[in-house]
């Protein structure tokens, strides 16, 4: 899934990832395992894995921020020139990069949302 050196039990978590199962990613603080499930994510949404996506966070700010990443991810211009245009705003670019918002459709027809307990 995503090709690394990295410690065995990241490798664990792709394997995971990968099995398409619901996961739960436990890991020490620092671990990256919140990057790493924005990069599954965006990997999602690229090869249209998953139709719906819901990012759930204690607080709903913290959901959105989640959510405003992955969309930031999918504007970078490595994924832009791979896959083209994902994410469907029509703003500018540095309009999107200071907007909070919790839901979005991309091009290919993937939502992710966020919602807070």
């Amino acid at each position: 899934l995503f090709p690394s050196h990295e410690a065995p039990f990241k490798q664990e978590w792709d394997d995971a990832l990968a099995s398409n199962d619901n996961v739960i990613l436990t890991g020490f603080r620092g671990s990256r395992k919140t990057s790493k499930m924005r990069g599954h994510a965006v990997w999602c949404i690229v090869y249209a894995k998953e139709p719906f996506m819901i990012v759930q966070s204690y607080e709903s700010n913290l959901s959105s921020e989640w959510v405003r990443q992955v969309a930031k991810m999918l504007m970078e211009p490595s994924i832009m020139a791979d896959y083209g245009t994902l994410f469907p705003f029509s703003v500018k670019r540095e309009d999107i990069m200071r907007a909070s918002f919790s839901d979005f459709e991309t091009t290919n027809g993937v939502k992710i949302t966020a919602k807070s307990l």
